[in-house]
């Protein structure tokens, strides 16, 4: 029985790169898995864990650190989580050495209770475009709390907060939630009233062109990391 279901997932593949290289009208190279444990998230740091099906878990000796908690975890979380590292781009332009992001168990009841009108299953798609697909990190009280970068992903109108401190191992999450444009305009606008930092980090055009728009405000403390605009 084994063998008749090894020969059809065979005959499957190729019938699939058949139909790709037809499409495209070029050969074409891909990989098809059959079961889902065999995917890990690009997220993930390479340490698989093979007793794991989660895709974003890392394995290692720390049975209690995981790489992004589900959605059970979310509702009823039980311990601190760590979270993906934040782009090295993004934390050379701000200063930053590389720690390990964490995200605590009492934040996660925080923000349920701070932001009710975010479902818990939008929590690890916030964190990722935020933390991962960051467009732009804001300074925005540089003066109250200097260590607390506004990390935003404009496109998806996300926020998260992380306080990155040198003097903790570290970088811990304090907030995430979603906003409207007209708020992160805000975030800007103090930002530069109190001398907070702005980075841009996206290397897409609009990217350039906001910075544009914001240097014709004559702001010096803004920075872009990639794109056209230097």
């Amino acid at each position: 029985m084994n063998g008749i279901l090894s020969r059809a997932k065979k005959s499957f593949f190729k019938a699939v790169l058949s139909a790709a290289s037809w499409a495209f009208n070029e050969s074409y190279k891909g990989f098809i898995v059959f079961n889902s444990n065999q995917i890990k998230s690009v997220y993930n740091r390479g340490t698989f864990a093979p007793n794991n099906d989660n895709i974003y878990s890392q394995g290692g000796e720390n049975k209690n650190v995981v790489n992004m908690p589900t959605v059970e975890e979310f509702k009823n979380p039980v311990r601190d989580y760590e979270l993906p590292r934040l782009n090295k781009s993004d934390l050379r332009k701000l200063g930053k050495e590389d720690k390990p992001v964490v995200l605590k168990k009492n934040i996660i009841e925080k923000n349920k209770r701070n932001h009710p009108e975010v479902d818990v299953s939008e929590y690890d798609k916030i964190l990722i475009d935020t933390l991962i697909n960051t467009s732009e990190i804001i300074q925005v009280q540089p003066q109250r709390k200097p260590n607390y970068y506004t990390f935003i992903n404009e496109g998806q109108n996300d926020v998260s907060v992380v306080e990155l401190s040198e003097n903790k191992d570290n970088y811990e999450v304090v907030n995430f939630f979603k906003v409207n444009k007209k708020r992160i305009d805000e975030y800007r606008k103090k930002a530069v009233k109190d001398g907070g930092d702005i980075i841009i980090t996206e290397r897409e055009p609009q990217g350039a062109a906001r910075l544009s728009a914001l240097l014709n405000s004559d702001i010096d403390n803004i920075t872009q990391i990639g794109g056209k605009c230097q």
